[in-house]
């Protein structure tokens, strides 16, 4: 299953060099518990991860 959160930040990250960062900012209730699945899945890194009210922020590294 794919949510359009993934979809998004996939889109962002590809074009990207090996290691280059994205900052995602986000009030999908799923991103705490999908995205470190997310990365850790397609080889990114998360860096961090932000909660504050329903707003996420979140940090990703560009895997290879």
């Amino acid at each position: 299953r794919c949510s359009m959160l993934s979809v998004s930040v996939s889109q962002r990250v590809s074009p990207l060099p090996p290691g280059a960062e994205l900052e995602v900012l986000t009030d999908d209730p799923a991103a705490p518990t999908e995205m470190p699945a997310w990365c850790k899945k397609m080889g990114h890194e998360l860096l961090s991860l932000e909660t504050n009210g329903d707003e996420h922020r979140l940090r990703i590294r560009r895997g290879v």
